[in-house]
């Protein structure tokens, strides 16, 4: 999915992983391995996702993790398994709520912690 999602302004860490995993998956629920996942948010909000003190790098750690095993699956929009993540239908329904609005929609929606 051709999307440049790193200009959408005003989301929250949980809803930039939601759209990445979202643009990963084509908005399919499509299963995505954990490391492409940190790779395509890391390429999307470069700013948002690095290791502390290495900004060419990925964090890989709680900063990407802990919001798709609480935030995001708490809500009901991604589902896991062996370290696959995949999107529920109500997760890309709210994926391509996020890119009609630009972002702009209730940011509030799901917080990452």
């Amino acid at each position: 999915m051709k999307v440049n999602i790193g200009r959408i302004q005003g989301l929250s860490r949980a809803q930039k992983i939601l759209l990445s995993l979202f643009k990963l998956s084509g908005g399919e629920q499509k299963q995505i391995r954990y490391e492409d996942i940190v790779v395509e948010v890391f390429s999307n909000f470069p700013s948002d996702f690095q290791l502390r003190g290495y900004p060419q790098y990925p964090d890989t750690g709680d900063i990407i993790h802990k919001p798709l095993y609480s935030a995001l699956k708490k809500a009901g929009y991604v589902l896991s398994g062996n370290k696959y993540f995949w999107l529920t239908a109500k997760g890309v329904e709210y994926g391509k709520q996020l890119l009609d609005k630009g972002g702009q929609s209730d940011s509030k929606k799901v917080q990452a912690k």
